[in-house]
């Protein structure tokens, strides 16, 4: 009897038990696995495999107690593209194995109504979408074994059994019978008066953020739902959801912040005056729970000054990281004071105790005054602070709180109250972004002096002239904040910023040290010495123009390519670099051609630059498979296939690699002569392996993997004197978005590249061209 277990998060009991993880072998130990909820980011996953785990150990006795009296057959249940996409559902999730009562295997029926409730308890938004149903009973989807619809009883018998003397399990694909309408994946539908707005181009944004702690059952859902309504809106910033809420940084062109407004309202509908078509668009489109935040609306700046250059909206595990054992109450979180009562507290001389709730790096540049400082590297250990400075304090104390935006104070008042006991405790709604404001459009002395530290290209916005901290090398007065230009500097990545006035700065040449200076002329005199260039900075600059050189210097490039380029651009403004380029391209059709390849296979499609010019070097009656996930990245592909003269050649799918190498695994298919790898980057050890372990490359053929040395990160992992910061530095300087995802995603590259190096059944050739380029011959 498993009923005092049911409640526990990510388990599925019951007639189906349920995984998202599936082995070759039944293991009785793994019959009950969580997967039902792991739709969020890998960090949500692990935390939740440890969170379980102890939980597991309990109850996996009662399992194989319960699985003597009943016998299940595992059952692989394949989820199309088309259902998990649009969903907004996690691609982990694409590939599900079941376990189904013996007896529902003679009743075709059965079979679908148990493999229909397990499918709706792995994935709920199929069953309570806002706009559909996608699955609302058996006779709603069909079941295919081998390409082969079920269609009887014994049907579903043969293709167990051909799967038992197979000595497999049972795999079939799941196929709805009805797919809804859905909307484009990147856009959604725009009113007119929102179109004609957008057309009306404004020479001002305003910046803005908002938080809001909530419960968000599915985030992916909500993050490809709020993609579209704010891309339309015409936004760009940063937007992180989490199950715990939101949190977000935006700008927005001046003259729709009204729309913006009203779009994120608690009840858009009941507006009714010039903007209700815009209300019942957002009423119809934006997810409810990014409704009814508390918009934090900055100031006014030009084009010129924009905070943010793209709309970036991810995944997290939690809005704000803060490294609690055990999640708080949110909404019990103090008292929230508005600007103006918070002004007049402070002129008031009230006995408080005043808490600046930011890194030490934010309020040694700006600060109110008499304000406790917490000195901490990351929010992260702020706890341990509050714990040591506020000992013997009185419970009933007045405390007041404040940070940039106001989200830090939620969760430092929710632990000041629940954990420490305090009973009086205040923040400051918005942050220092509406007091400063509240104080300039009121014409107020302002009791927060100095610079506001602020996390987007501006980095810091002047309240008052007040110089609160000096310089690091000179001691004079300054605020002005920056990064040492040593990237072998010693200092730890999360205090990477320190103070330097302009002097110091030109003498010691951005340097925070004599060392480090020091340091940079011996790199110059050693690279002098050796024919380099003395910075990294120099080098990039340099590989630049050898690439540009190279490319006026050999054939041109067709005039397809340079308009699929220019697509490319204008369509995936943000990722337009992912096109390999005129001089990798040739490479790439140089080896398809000296090899004489007939059958190639492309994993990463993207907008089909790269297959163009492989098909181009194939023989005669040659193939190229290619895929990718991106549906709006294949319509631009197959638009300029159709245009080429290789079309015939190019077979392009709208599913993911997984999928691709597990289906030519299970056809047999003819192994091919060059295989170009350029999907998933944290997958390419799975995709190599999977790729020289089935065949699918023959012996004596090649396979060329791409963004090997992964934007100049991947060396200084390898190089003796690098760190982090050198890392970072490096990763910041080729101006990548998130240097610490870049920085996970550089080590994985540098751990598969010494998995390839140590492949005896490869020999390799790594080049220095643009983001690296690997060719691995097989030879065994």
């Amino acid at each position: 009897d498993l009923d005092s277990a049911s409640d526990m998060e990510g388990f599925v009991f019951g007639n189906g038990i349920v995984s998202h993880k599936w082995r070759g072998q039944v293991c009785s130990r793994r019959l009950v696995v969580k997967g039902c909820l792991a739709q969020g980011s890998k960090e949500n996953a692990r935390s939740r495999r440890k969170s379980t785990a102890k939980r597991f150990r309990e109850v996996s006795e009662q399992i194989r107690d319960e699985l003597k009296h009943t016998e299940k057959f595992p059952v692989k249940i394949s989820v199309p593209y088309e259902v998990w996409k649009p969903l907004g559902l996690s691609p982990k999730l694409k590939l599900v194995r079941v376990f189904i009562d013996k007896e529902c295997f003679y009743s075709l029926p059965e079979f679908k109504r148990q493999v229909l409730q397990q499918m709706v308890r792995l994935f709920p938004v199929m069953s309570f979408h806002p706009k559909f149903v996608l699955l609302p009973d058996e006779e709603s989807f069909q079941l295919l074994a081998a390409k082969h619809v079920l269609e009887t009883d014994k049907d579903l018998m043969r293709a167990r059994d051909a799967a038992e003397e197979a000595g497999d399990q049972l795999m079939l694909a799941l196929q709805p019978l009805k797919m809804p309408h859905l909307p484009e994946a990147d856009q959604v539908p725009e009113p007119e008066l929102l179109k004609s707005l957008k057309e009306q181009e404004d020479e001002h944004v305003t910046a803005l953020s908002f938080y809001k702690f909530v419960d968000i059952e599915q985030p992916e859902f909500v993050v490809n739902r709020s993609r579209r309504v704010l891309s339309a809106l015409g936004v760009k910033g940063r937007v992180y959801i989490a199950k715990e809420g939101i949190n977000a940084q935006l700008c927005v062109p001046s003259n729709l912040i009204s729309c913006l407004e009203l779009s994120l309202a608690d009840d858009p509908s009941a507006r009714c005056d010039q903007l209700a078509e815009i209300a019942q668009w957002a009423n119809r489109w934006v997810p409810r729970e990014i409704r009814g935040a508390f918009l934090n609306v900055d100031r006014e700046v030009t084009l010129d000054d924009t905070p943010f250059v793209d709309l970036r909206i991810k995944v997290r595990h939690q809005v704000l990281s803060d490294g609690l054992e055990k999640p708080l109450d949110w909404s019990n979180n103090g008292t929230a004071v508005s600007p103006e009562e918070w002004h007049q507290t402070l002129t008031s001389n009230d006995d408080v105790i005043l808490l600046d709730c930011r890194n030490k790096y934010e309020s040694q540049v700006g600060k109110f005054e008499n304000a406790r400082v917490l000195n901490t590297s990351t929010f992260r250990e702020s706890w341990d602070w509050l714990r040591k400075e506020l000992e013997g304090t009185s419970k009933d104390q007045r405390i007041m709180t404040y940070c940039t935006g106001g989200i830090r104070c939620v969760k430092v008042g929710a632990f000041l109250e629940q954990e420490m006991g305090f009973k009086n405790v205040d923040r400051l709604e918005g942050g220092i972004v509406a007091y400063s404001k509240f104080a300039r459009e009121e014409g107020l002395e302002s009791q927060f002096k100095g610079v506001n530290y602020v996390f987007d290209l501006r980095l810091g916005e002047r309240v008052t002239g007040d110089v609160l901290t000096q310089c690091l090398n000179c001691g004079a007065k300054c605020d002005t904040q920056t990064d040492c230009a040593n990237e072998r500097c010693g200092r730890p990545f999360a205090q990477r910023h320190f103070v330097q006035c302009p002097e110091c700065a030109a003498q010691l040449k951005g340097c925070c040290s004599e060392e480090c200076l020091q340091c940079i002329s011996t790199d110059r005199s050693q690279s002098e010495t050796n024919s380099v260039f003395s910075t990294r900075a120099d080098r990039d600059e340099h590989s630049d123009l050898l690439e540009e050189y190279s490319r006026e210097y050999s054939t041109s490039e067709p005039m397809l390519m340079r308009d699929l380029q220019q697509a490319t651009q204008e369509a995936f403004p943000s990722r337009a670099h992912m096109v390999c380029g005129p001089v990798v391209g040739r490479l790439l059709k140089s080896i398809v051609h000296m090899t004489r390849s007939s059958r190639v296979l492309e994993l990463g499609t993207f907008t089909g630059y790269s297959s163009l010019w492989m098909a181009s070097g194939l023989s005669d009656h040659g193939e190229l498979l290619t895929c990718d996930i991106d549906p709006k990245a294949i319509e631009i592909a197959q638009a300029f296939y159709d245009r080429s003269t290789v079309s015939n050649k190019i077979n392009v799918r709208l599913t993911a690699a997984d999928d691709v190498l597990e289906e030519l695994v299970e056809s047999k298919a003819e192994p091919f002569d060059v295989v170009f790898l350029d999907a998933n980057k944290a997958k390419y050890k799975s995709y190599y392996d999977k790729i020289l372990e089935s065949n699918i490359l023959r012996v004596g053929g090649v396979v060329i993997i791409d963004n090997v040395l992964f934007k100049g990160g991947v060396p200084f992992l390898h190089d003796q004197y690098s760190d982090d910061s050198t890392l970072f530095q490096q990763l910041r300087r080729r101006r990548t978005n998130s240097i610490h995802e870049a920085g996970r995603l550089a080590r994985k590259m540098h751990e598969f590249n010494e998995h390839v190096r140590n492949d005896p059944r490869t020999e390799q050739l790594m080049l220095p061209i643009r983001d690296g380029l690997t060719i691995a011959t097989r030879i065994s």
